[in-house]
């Protein structure tokens, strides 16, 4: 994974241009030395950067001159400067002012920290990782002059910072204008003996040095099971320096990523965690872009998702080689008849996926690929752990478009989501467990590429019934287990609506859809209609002949077949076809 992303920072310059565009300057005042005099300050904030022509050079600068964390501070264990070269002072403001005055601390920790950069440069580490970077000597005399006009500049740095009312927690951070190759040769200085995870596992390869990655590994004393101890090789993983180099910033790079949304009429920013770098034929890459703005375009796409803790990790990788958004026409067919369901073809995998969301998943599916379970609330307990049971599949496909896993699961997990909703209807609509039924028949024919006929049988199911009951034969006779089931759906369905309650009971319904036998069944349905045919007349011939009809009929099959069963419960129900017309003509 790690070279296959590095194949687009082997450019120095592009790499360097890449980390730099997406660097995020830390909030502060910015001081830049230059023509002999401390120059007026660049405030950095969230939403506002107070530019200057200087600002490219100070972006670029800021960027080289950083730490790679706190814990490798020069002044360790004091903390209290965060620059990495001569060039530069970095610190909190706190750090200079208390009380709207200078800190009696400054000065000694300033000297500190100075003396230790020092004696850290000049090392006998720094000086062969300088070697191998191949930077000129340290320039201690250039050193010391930038030492000493810092010093004599910090009074009016002081007195800024106490004018603009400086935080506490915002950086005051000086900058020596200068060459800014210069910065680049100090940042390399500062990087190489710091670039590997740990030192103590670098080894020669062939006259260069190579060490365990800095990014996506962790292994150190606290962490020895990470070693390969029954191997001829300890580490699992080496890199040069210059592909640690270019490892560090593809991750800076990648770490920086923001995407900005609407949220409550107004517009944010936020880290971006989710998304595709896409090769096109230049090779190069601008962004991560987000998996919703990959359109039409054929491209081979690297998809990454980043674990945002104290460093970024990609904890999920994928090469797409040729992905667009097409898919194989999706047809999701109204076979219910219902009024309110959008039936257009689908060529788009983003629009397949809001459907899928929309009827099936009621919006819970997008915004929880990656949720930690504890996290998804206001659920109820069943559909939260099909949504959890089910996620990754639906992911893979509408993202990845590797259907391998939805292809496998389909039909089990569409029938438990059905099922599980017809328990918490709150109307007799059965809206929720309609919607989804015929999300579940079009999934079925769509993965089966057709064999699946299932959803054209339910579509002509209810003309076949309608035409047993307006017929004049007394008591037709059903032609097939299927029939018997939809008819048994309608049956209860009308059933049902004759209770006068504003909330009746979907207990008995789950009562006959999860009916171990048909004996069972019709037990159930005749304690439906004792309870509610006080309400039927006895002259309403329809519901009569089809009564009699189910409670005549023997199946070949015990089970009960849930779909046509709730397929009858959900279509439009036909002894309410006209009911009032036929009973007053009676």
């Amino acid at each position: 994974m790690i070279y296959d992303l590095l194949e687009y920072f082997k450019d120095e310059t592009e790499a360097e241009r890449l980390a730099v565009d997406s660097y995020l300057m830390k909030n502060g005042l910015y001081f830049i030395y230059k023509d002999g005099r401390m120059q007026e300050p660049i405030r950095v904030t969230k939403d506002f950067i107070n530019a200057t022509d200087d600002h490219k050079w100070l972006k670029t600068a800021d960027y080289l001159s950083c730490v790679a964390s706190t814990n490798k501070c020069f002044d360790a264990p004091k903390k209290a400067f965060h620059n990495n070269n001569y060039f530069t002072l970095f610190f909190k403001c706190k750090t200079l002012v208390v009380d709207n005055n200078k800190s009696e601390l400054f000065d000694s920790l300033r000297n500190l920290f100075y003396q230790k950069m020092r004696d850290k440069l000049l090392s006998k580490e720094f000086s062969t990782f300088g070697k191998l970077a191949k930077v000129d000597e340290v320039n201690v005399e250039l050193l010391s002059h930038v030492q000493e006009t810092f010093a004599q500049e910090i009074e009016s740095v002081l007195q800024k910072v106490i004018e603009l009312e400086g935080s506490d927690n915002e950086y005051i951070k000086l900058f020596f204008y200068h060459d800014i190759n210069l910065y680049k040769q100090e940042s390399k200085r500062y990087f190489y003996p710091y670039i590997f995870n740990n030192n103590d596992h670098n080894i020669n390869l062939d006259g260069k040095t190579v060490g365990l990655s800095p990014a996506n590994i962790a292994m150190n004393i606290k962490k020895p099971f990470m070693m390969h101890v029954t191997s001829n090789y300890y580490v699992p993983f080496r890199i040069t320096l210059e592909d640690a180099l270019r490892t560090k910033q593809l991750f800076e790079f990648l770490g920086n990523q923001r995407q900005k949304r609407e949220y409550k009429g107004k517009e944010e920013t936020y880290n971006l965690n989710e998304g595709v770098l896409d090769v096109r034929k230049t090779g190069s890459i601008n962004r991560l872009v987000p998996v919703k703005e990959v359109r039409l375009v054929t491209s081979n796409l690297h998809y990454l998702h980043l674990e945002r803790g104290t460093d970024i990790v990609i904890d999920e990788y994928e090469f797409l080689p040729g992905i667009d958004e097409t898919v194989p026409k999706f047809r999701p067919i109204n076979y219910l008849k219902l009024k309110h369901y959008d039936d257009a073809d689908i060529s788009s995998i983003h629009l397949f996926e809001e459907q899928v969301n929309k009827y099936l998943y009621e919006f819970k599916l997008k915004g929880n690929y990656k949720a930690d379970s504890k996290d998804i609330k206001g659920l109820p307990k069943e559909f939260k752990s099909l949504l959890i049971y089910s996620r990754k599949a639906m992911e893979n496909f509408f993202i990845k478009k590797d259907n391998r896993a939805v292809s496998h699961m389909v039909d089990e997990l569409t029938q438990k989501i059905v099922k599980e909703k017809v328990g918490r209807e709150e109307n007799l609509s059965f809206y929720l467990t309609a919607v989804s039924l015929n999300m579940r028949l079009a999934l079925l024919e769509y993965f089966s590429k057709g064999e699946n006929e299932l959803g054209s049988i339910v579509k002509d199911m209810w003309e076949t019934i309608r035409e047993k009951l307006i017929g004049d034969e007394p008591i037709p006779e059903f032609n097939s287990d299927q029939e018997y089931y939809f008819a048994t759906g309608q049956l209860v369905r009308y059933l049902l609506i004759q209770s006068r309650a504003d909330k009746p009971t979907h207990g008995l319904v789950e009562s006959c859809l999860n009916a171990r036998n048909d004996k069972r069944l019709k037990q159930e349905i005749l304690k439906l209609y004792r309870k509610y045919n006080h309400a039927i007349s006895l002259n309403y011939q329809k519901f009569n002949k089809l009564f009699s009809m189910v409670e005549g009929y023997n199946p070949d099959s015990e089970h009960v077949d849930a779909d046509l069963f709730l397929s009858g419960l959900c279509m439009s129900n036909l002894l309410m076809e006209k009911k009032a017309e036929e009973e007053g003509q009676e």
